[in-house]
């Protein structure tokens, strides 16, 4: 089995909920890798915020979730059980989902 991620080979990830947690994650993760990242968040003043800082690179659509390579859930318990729900099924093989 091959490593599913290659050294310097840029990935889509999305963070789902740009709060304390996810937004450090993203901007972590915007200013370190090569990385396309993504963001979404119920708040839209939080995605601008985001978009306008350079915390992400972009707001995610259904499309990038379906094309995403990694998703990190950062939102509350219940929330995260809906987006399992909802998405899981129309993720793309191999994409990692996880939380933080």
């Amino acid at each position: 089995m091959s490593a599913p991620w290659k050294p310097g080979e840029a990935k889509r990830i999305v963070i789902v909920g740009l709060g304390l947690i996810g937004g450090s994650l993203a901007k972590a993760l915007t200013q370190n890798t090569p990385h396309q990242v993504l963001g979404m968040d119920i708040d839209d003043d939080s995605l601008l915020d985001a978009c306008s800082c350079g915390t992400i690179r972009g707001k995610a659509g259904p499309e990038d979730l379906k094309d995403a390579d990694l998703i990190y859930l950062c939102v509350y318990p219940e929330a995260a059980l809906d987006f399992v729900r909802q998405w899981g099924p129309k993720l793309k093989e191999g994409c990692i989902l996880t939380d933080a």
